[in-house]
């Protein structure tokens, strides 16, 4: 799967407003699942799966993504950035803070 990983890694670098990536095990990325999807069921030759990537946010893995983390993740998550998120009161706010600093820190 490292190989995948690369190609993942390829499309992220060619699209900078791309967040995720599908990818088949015969390697042909897609940008949505359902394209990955036709591509296994019409491909007769071998059983295929297929396997999504979310871009990297400054060297850690998002496949579990901002937006699905429960309050205990959110909190650990920006600790771990070092990031503030006391001011916000429910999850929305925590996801907003921590999407608009890892936004500030890229552009650093």
């Amino acid at each position: 799967m490292a190989n995948l990983k690369e190609i993942a890694a390829k499309q992220f670098a060619k699209d900078k407003d791309l967040d995720k990536v599908f990818i088949t095990t015969d390697g042909y990325p897609f940008y949505t699942e359902n394209a990955a999807n036709l591509h296994k069921n019409t491909n007769s030759k071998k059983e295929m799966k297929v396997y999504s990537f979310s871009r990297e946010v400054e060297g850690e893995s998002t496949d579990k993504s901002i937006d699905k983390m429960k309050k205990d993740e959110l909190i650990a998550y920006a600790a771990s950035n070092k990031i503030d998120i006391s001011e916000a009161s429910n999850n929305d706010e925590r996801v907003a803070v921590i999407k608009e600093a890892m936004k500030s820190k890229k552009a650093e």
